[in-house]
């Protein structure tokens, strides 16, 4: 699938999703849906998608053609045709002495954007929830005003019940805790 057949496909489902809900972002009328532009994060997303469904048909279609006289290469290719990816779940934190901790599945992202996470967040099934230091607390007193970067007392919240941690770390404005919300959820944060 080239890029341009991926934003007409795009742009035909926003408009159909546009005129089913009154969300403000998505077109109404065709005119709208020509000029829209989705979200650099869907646009990689559905490419990605696009791609590897593209590898798996050639490879369904190459498991097919050999099913009746080699079964077990079959398998094999169709084997190879499920994505390979590592699922995030959640799993116990062990915060290290100064309170921060990392999921062992999660990318190192030094320098990736926002979008890119949540692509990334995206393809798992999963969407990001951030939480911060509350301002006014003493934890957050001792961090911003003593230079103190311990932070073991601080218990990010996510109000989501199917949220589950993935990280606790320091960003140039201060610490962060990050929750992965399934995209499947339906409660409100």
């Amino acid at each position: 699938m080239t890029p341009n057949y991926i934003q007409k496909v795009l742009r035909d489902h926003a408009l159909n999703a546009g005129m089913r809900s009154e969300q403000s972002y998505l077109p109404t009328t065709k005119e709208e849906a020509e000029n829209f532009k989705p979200h650099n994060w869907v646009m990689q997303a559905t490419g990605q998608l696009a791609t590897t469904i593209a590898s798996m048909d050639t490879l369904i279609k190459s498991a097919l053609e050999k099913i009746n006289h080699d079964p077990l290469a079959a398998k094999d290719i169709l084997v190879r045709a499920l994505p390979s990816v590592v699922k995030l779940e959640q799993v116990q934190v062990e915060k290290d002495s100064n309170g921060y901790w990392t999921h062992d599945d999660l990318p190192f992202w030094e320098s990736s954007t926002a979008d890119e996470i949540d692509c990334w967040l995206m393809n798992q099934g999963l969407m990001l929830y951030k939480d911060y230091l509350q301002e006014g607390s003493d934890l957050y007193q001792s961090y911003y005003n003593k230079g103190e970067n311990n932070i073991s007392s601080w218990e990010p919240e996510c109000h989501v019940q199917s949220a589950f941690l993935i990280s606790i770390h320091e960003t140039d404005s201060g610490p962060v805790a990050w929750f992965a919300i399934p995209l499947t959820t339906h409660e409100g944060s």
